[in-house]
């Protein structure tokens, strides 16, 4: 008699697979709704603000020691710089950082993460330099870390020919635009903006 109650306590085919299915469907409704849906509307929601940023808009993200990618548009707070700490075909690994002194070791950093009238010189390949005063008139133009050929110099002046000189004006030879004032260089010499091509 006590077996015949305790089979028919257990059912007569033996335990139930339904209970660890309806457990297993509970731990994923679970997890999607914790972990899945809110990511997921998060990256919509990214999606979303990038694809109604305009040329010209500010973004600021991050701040100090934060995450950030100058290549997505994913910049720094004004306070900091995105200092690249490794960089291969994957991509880059970046944060964000504060500036450094005048004189002092620097990063391959968007934008520079030297003062104003300086920049941070790096020699090819590596990532780590220090910050040098930006090159003056008549001086063999400086090169950013990622540049085959120079293109710093200091305030008021433009990079002509691989050496820093004052922007050339209307008639005078130039390389490119940018050593123009008028911004503007056609057959190797500075014309106005308003010249037909």
């Amino acid at each position: 008699m006590k077996q015949l109650v305790l089979a028919q306590m257990a059912g007569a085919d033996g335990p139930s697979a339904f209970g660890p299915l309806l457990m297993m469907f509970a731990i994923f409704g679970i997890f999607y709704f914790i972990v899945m849906r809110p990511q997921q509307k998060r990256e919509r929601e990214k999606e979303n603000f990038r694809s109604k940023l305009k040329k010209g808009d500010e973004v600021l993200a991050a701040g100090n020691g934060q995450a950030c990618d100058p290549v997505a548009g994913e910049l720094c707070d004004p306070e900091h710089v995105c200092v690249i700490q490794s960089a291969d075909a994957n991509g880059i690994i970046a944060t964000c950082m504060p500036n450094v002194a005048s004189g002092a070791g620097c990063t391959a950093a968007f934008p520079d993460q030297c003062p104003d009238d300086e920049y941070c010189q790096i020699e090819p390949s590596m990532l780590e330099g220090t910050c040098v005063p930006r090159p003056g008139v008549g001086e063999a133009c400086g090169r950013g870390p990622f540049a085959t050929e120079g293109s710093i110099c200091a305030a008021s002046t433009r990079c002509n020919g691989g050496r820093c000189r004052e922007p050339a004006t209307l008639g005078e030879v130039c390389s490119a635009d940018q050593a123009c004032l008028s911004e503007r260089c056609r057959d190797g010499a500075c014309v106005s903006t308003d010249s037909c091509d």
